[in-house]
């Protein structure tokens, strides 16, 4: 799960927004925590971890 990797961040969201959420990050200490400990999480279980995608189209 690279979901909240830097690089990854930065390709999803782009340079700027990215920014954007580092300075929030850095705001609000209780987000700040929250968002380590799922990184922490994604990282100890990251060989148990897959995503699924479902795609879907109006008939």
């Amino acid at each position: 799960m690279l979901l909240l990797e830097t690089k990854r961040i930065i390709d999803d969201e782009g340079l700027f927004r990215t920014l954007k959420i580092g300075f929030n990050i850095l705001r609000f200490p209780k987000a700040r925590k929250h968002i380590l400990v799922m990184k922490e999480v994604f990282n100890k279980y990251k060989d148990q971890m897959n995503a699924i995608s479902i795609i879907a189209q109006k008939a």
